[in-house]
């Protein structure tokens, strides 16, 4: 019989252990699976290809309620003037540069050092912010469980793919990896499960890869060992067979045996430092993950403030956006902008800070007014939500905007394609902005045209958000 460390180490690696294979050879996954096919025909390199690490939740955080575009008026005209943000100075509006332009934002967005100190330098937030995004769009539901159909663009994408497994499926070639298949990291219901071609993804919690991967007789223990037995597997087909093309192709991907145990010690002490499945966790496993070139998307949960109805000053908004307790002192575990800002630090000390991409999407936004009782809690909101992504394929800034709708209550505005801004006259409406969001993610990791037009045929790609 299989037991759970079976399950988990063949979901992940192949009966072979090929994403350990991987990750101790620098070679991709497919080389070593079939070496003569892969030889003949290498896969093209594309320097754009990223992993992803996707924060997605069902609860509909209020991420929307303080984030840019919710303090700043549009074209000069008074549209936020209604909007209600929490009164505690732990959340006053503060400067904030994002990409060339300076915005006003809830001071964790701001400064998220200061709230939880260590969590990320000054200068490293400042150069994440020259490439961070703020899009305001809408997902059109105000359904928990509808959180799938959200990651599907409501059902605006190639055989009701969701995004995260399009993406997945699309950079699993450029990147080598073992699987197309993306995995779910944090779950915190069963509306973030993720699906791949019809099939449901098990969920990996973080506890359980460090119990699988870390025992003394684990993988990571043999990681040299295991390099040298599959580099002398390939030694008379590399040596004997292949052209010099193929011979420095090899060449320019293969890990030495220092290397190797550097590796192996850097996955076993970032697997080491998992005590539980918190954000933190989260943030590690996805990172060991990817240097183990599992899968090109994984997704975590960051909590934002909740399900938010009944929440009185705004309390529980306030503390899980700036990651602080009742008292205002470091909360026991991540949140909030923070948590963003540690997911950036330790992107950055894996040296991962080019090839790994940052993205955040919820089921629906929260309202805003004043009026139709924010001040209290707030209630569901299909008409705006906040996504937030983070990487080199971002210009940085804020697409879009808010302005009052029917009732009085905030939704999302039209977006012109070609600059990125909120405007009446933009070719982008609401209605298609999530499937514009869905293009504009799959442009901005180096997915071609054409993959995308099959991928999401609805929708207008967003160019002005993209640095190239």
């Amino acid at each position: 019989m299989l037991t759970r460390r079976d399950i988990v180490l063949t979901s992940l690696f192949g009966a072979g252990l090929w994403g350990l294979r991987a990750a101790a050879t620098g070679l991709p996954a497919a080389l070593l699976l079939d070496p003569r096919r892969v030889l003949a025909d290498p896969p093209a390199q594309n320097p754009l290809a990223q992993y992803i690490i996707f924060q997605t939740s069902g609860l509909g955080d209020p991420i929307n309620a303080n984030c840019p575009g919710t303090y700043d008026d549009i074209n000069g005209s008074v549209m936020t003037a209604g909007i209600a943000h929490s009164a505690d100075p732990l959340m006053a509006p503060a400067p904030l540069m994002v990409g060339s332009q300076s915005y006003q934002a809830a001071l964790p967005w701001a400064s998220p050092w200061q709230s939880v100190p260590n969590v990320v330098t000054q200068a490293l937030w400042q150069t994440a912010l020259a490439r961070t995004t703020f899009w305001h769009i809408a997902t059109e539901t105000p359904i928990h469980p509808k959180e799938p159909d959200v990651l599907k663009l409501l059902d605006q994408t190639q055989a009701n793919e969701m995004l995260v497994s399009l993406l997945a499926k699309s950079l699993a070639p450029q990147l080598g990896t073992i699987q197309p298949q993306p995995i779910a990291l944090g779950a915190a219901s069963p509306s973030e499960a993720l699906v791949y071609g019809g099939q449901t993804q098990p969920l990996i919690p973080p506890t359980a890869l460090k119990a699988t991967l870390t025992n003394p007789a684990g993988p990571l223990t043999n990681l040299q060992s295991l390099r040298d037995q599959t580099m002398n597997s390939l030694y008379d087909l590399y040596k004997n067979q292949a052209t010099p093309g193929q011979k420095a192709y090899v060449d320019a991907l293969v890990t030495s045996q220092q290397q190797a145990r550097n590796i192996s010690q850097n996955l076993l002490s970032l697997l080491d430092s998992i005590k539980d499945n918190s954000v933190a966790s989260q943030i590690s496993a996805a990172l060991a993950l990817i240097q183990m070139k599992v899968t090109p998307c994984l997704t975590i949960h960051i909590p934002f403030g909740g399900d938010n109805h009944r929440d009185p000053n705004l309390a529980a908004e306030t503390q899980q956006t700036a990651s602080v307790d009742a008292n205002g002192n470091p909360a026991a575990t991540l949140s909030g902008a923070p948590a963003i800002a540690a997911l950036v630090a330790a992107i950055d000390a894996a040296g991962l800070t080019d090839q790994v991409t940052i993205m955040s999407l919820n089921v629906f936004g929260r309202t805003l007014a004043t009026a139709t009782g924010a001040g209290t809690g707030r209630q569901h909101n299909q008409n705006h939500h906040v996504a937030v992504t983070i990487g080199r394929g971002f210009k940085g800034g804020v697409v879009g905007g808010v302005a009052p709708g029917p009732g009085g209550e905030y939704s999302a505005v039209n977006i012109d394609s070609k600059s990125g801004l909120g405007s009446a006259s933009g070719d982008v409406t609401p209605e298609t902005s999530l499937a514009s969001w869905g293009q504009t993610m799959m442009a901005a990791v180096g997915i071609d045209a054409a993959t995308i037009a099959q991928a999401i045929p609805t929708g207008t790609t967003i160019t002005g958000a993209l640095a190239t």
